[in-house]
């Protein structure tokens, strides 16, 4: 659970400075919760809050495909489960909380990379690749919950699909994993090893693993780690198809597809946590990794496809 939610938790169940966290049926203090949370120690129960409108169906019958999150938005692609004369109709939502305020539909198209750009404060931006080498770039923005008349680009990219998608800044697009640092560094993926891009400086690696094939990373500014997602070669003559993924550390190797790093000070320090969905156990598996990887407790069945921020922490 983000740092958020727990405070509206604690703001909504604040009995005489303490709130009730309904396992043990005592009252706890944030300090004691968050201080056994990081140390391991909390052993009666997790940390979720599942909010569920179940007087909503729309999501019944579809599978969701891609999704992304920011500053209070939910970007939604998906299609149907059941379809007609094999004519896909894929479309893409943007919530907030869960308010649909932007829907659209994409005919017979093979959707293969979105993202909504980090960097808009005053608007909201996303983009939409395509298998057929296509990029859909909106603009939009908000007053009151209500969107203006969007504007839409298209972008070509004549060498081959879009497998991800990158901002930069506004309007400012690229097909790649990139990560931005500072206004003059970037970190990104090339020939299975993680550089340093520079203004004016040759690009250097920081970290490398002929064993390993990188398949994304999280840059935290706050505690200056990198989390890497990695696929473990079983065999390398063999390599193609034959694929595991890894978590990157000194413990035992557990299969995930996307993890997620964030930060919060506390007690006058900035402490760093990684959240990775285990989909060999249906676990949402959570690591504090300030001094190397410490599993938090927690016994929650998840089915999940990936972890996304929908506000700052």
């Amino acid at each position: 659970m983000g740092k958020s939610c727990l405070e509206r938790w604690i703001d909504e169940s604040n009995i005489e400075g303490g709130f009730n966290y309904g396992i043990e049926n005592k009252y706890k203090s944030e300090d004691d919760i968050t201080r056994r949370c990081a140390l391991g120690t909390l052993k009666e129960g997790h940390f979720f809050i599942e909010q569920v409108n179940r007087e909503k169906r729309e999501f019944d019958e579809i599978y969701v495909d891609f999704f992304d999150a920011y500053n209070g938005y939910i970007q939604i692609v998906g299609s149907p489960t059941i379809f007609y004369d094999n004519d896909i109709i894929y479309f893409l939502r943007i919530y907030e909380d869960d308010r649909m305020c932007y829907n659209k539909y994409l005919k017979s198209a093979d959707i293969s990379a979105v993202e909504l750009n980090k960097y808009c404060k005053d608007c909201l931006e996303f983009c939409v690749g395509l298998k057929n080498r296509v990029i859909h770039n909106t603009v939009f923005t908000l007053f009151n919950g209500i969107s203006e008349t969007p504007h839409e680009s298209i972008l070509f990219n004549e060498n081959e699909k879009i497998n991800s998608i990158c901002y930069l800044g506004h309007n400012d697009i690229l097909e790649t994993n990139l990560k931005v640092i500072n206004d003059s560094t970037l970190l990104g993926i090339m020939d299975n090893k993680i550089y340093v891009f520079g203004r004016n400086i040759v690009p250097y690696e920081i970290y490398s693993d002929e064993d390993l094939k990188f398949s994304s990373f999280e840059y935290d500014s706050v505690s200056k780690m990198i989390s890497i997602n990695a696929m473990k070669l079983k065999d390398r003559s063999h390599s193609y198809g034959n694929l595991n993924a890894v978590l990157l550390d000194s413990h035992d190797c557990r299969i995930f597809e996307s993890s997620l790093l964030i930060s919060t000070k506390r007690y006058g320090e900035n402490l760093s946590y990684t959240f990775i969905p285990d989909l060999k156990n249906d676990i949402l598996r959570a690591y504090a990794i300030n001094n190397g990887f410490l599993e938090l407790v927690n016994d929650e069945e998840i089915t999940c496809l990936e972890i996304n921020t929908r506000c700052s922490p």
